[in-house]
């Protein structure tokens, strides 16, 4: 999980690209950890933390960004592709005709009510009209006529601008690559369109619109999503203490959470879960399919406080030798079922061989015969070195002896 400072970074890692880090010609300071996020969208932080916690940098909104999405960087730009399918570029220097709050942080708002919060600007420049907003979420509210008609360099005005979650749903799809559906961080943009004289100033002022959704009712989520284990090599050391990674279980909303069961299948469309036997008060190794197992998950009945969560590790062991290995471990509440799918793969220790070329095929020999070599000319022999093995070889050294 990529952790920052706040309640409203309590963000599932299935939602977000592996993060980036820049910096200024490698000077001490300049770093810059960048990470798209599903609904948040492409964010910024100081790379190194201040008291245990990232600072964020405020850069103009994006809308969120496709599922396990990732800038790229070139003459001093960052580009990025949103769920929207827009290229969008930011680094070019331009004078903004307008300095308005921003970003404009709604904080917690409860699914189903709205909040409303004023944006305060001042010109910068002189601006004779404005000819409209721009607003990329459809739950944000905010119209023109509630801006000034004209304005003179210096002059300060304030616009309302609703957030309106009265109509919106909950959903578990922890997938889903963009929904303002689910609780969590939500950030849009807000643009105002003027229309100025001045030369070198943009038309165009953009405007972030952030906060955090949250469940009245209690919300379940488990994160990741999916735990890819690797692979095994059979006979290793990882073959037989296992592969651990761990897990969170999160009461994202605002009541109690109470866990009811848990369950594990390898056919999860069939509907046909295995609920292991799992003795309250214990927190044992509990099966979790062919090759898992997990620890650490609270017994049925636990109860998880709003914004809580519970760590718990899962285990891959390659229990039937060789081959692909999945299965998907579910949890069960008051507020909603989700699951994580776990995979992994073993695979035989790798075999190494050296073959050389004859008579227009390969040979497996220990020793390379160059017959009789008149003295000035020279005997060209190929060799390679193969695996026959059933996982990747790792060459370490090439030496040649007398």
């Amino acid at each position: 999980m990529f952790v920052a400072a706040g309640k409203s970074d309590l963000i599932s890692s299935g939602r977000l690209g592996a993060p980036t880090t820049t910096s200024y010609k490698g000077q001490p300071g300049s770093g810059i950890t960048w990470i798209a996020d599903n609904a948040a969208g492409l964010r910024a932080f100081k790379s190194v933390p201040v008291n245990g916690k990232l600072i964020e940098l405020p850069i103009p909104p994006t809308g969120g960004c496709n599922k396990f999405a990732r800038p790229a960087f070139g003459d001093g730009k960052v580009y990025i592709t949103n769920s929207q399918g827009t290229l969008i570029c930011m680094g070019s220097p331009v004078s903004l005709p307008l300095t308005c709050t921003n970003p404009v942080d709604f904080g917690s708002v409860s699914l189903g009510t709205t909040k409303s919060l004023q944006v305060s600007c001042t010109a910068n420049i002189a601006i004779t009209s404005f000819a409209g907003i721009k607003l990329g979420d459809a739950s944000f509210v905010a119209s023109a006529s509630d801006l000034p008609k004209s304005l003179t360099a210096g002059q300060n005005f304030t616009f309302p601008v609703l957030w309106d979650l009265r109509n919106t749903t909950i959903t578990q799809d922890a997938n889903a690559s963009f929904s303002n559906e689910q609780p969590g961080i939500k950030s849009s943009s807000l643009i105002l369109y003027t229309n100025n004289a001045v030369a070198k100033y943009s038309t165009q002022y953009p405007i972030t619109l952030q906060g955090y959704t949250v469940s009245a009712d209690p919300f379940l989520v488990v994160s990741p999503s999916a735990i890819d284990f690797g692979g095994i090599v059979l006979g290793s050391p990882d073959a037989d203490t296992g592969v651990q990674v761990s897990f969170t279980i999160t009461n994202v909303g605002d009541s109690d959470l109470i866990i009811k069961d848990y369950g594990y299948s390898d056919d999860p469309e069939s509907g046909t879960f295995t609920k292991p036997d799992y003795i309250p008060g214990t927190k044992d190794t509990v099966p979790a399919g062919v090759g898992f197992n997990v620890t650490g998950i609270p017994v049925r009945g636990t109860v998880l406080k709003s914004g809580k969560s519970i760590t718990a590790t899962a285990q891959f062991l390659a229990t039937k030798g060789g081959g692909n290995y999945q299965s998907v471990f579910k949890v069960w509440s008051n507020g909603g079922s989700q699951s994580t799918l776990f995979t992994g793969s073993a695979s035989k220790v790798p075999i190494a061989k050296l073959e050389v070329s004859k008579e227009g095929g390969w040979t497996e020999l220990e020793q390379v015969e160059f017959g009789n070599v008149v003295s000035g000319n020279k005997s060209i022999i190929q060799i390679r070195i193969c695996n026959s093995g059933g996982s990747g070889l790792l060459i370490t050294k090439s030496k040649v002896t007398n």
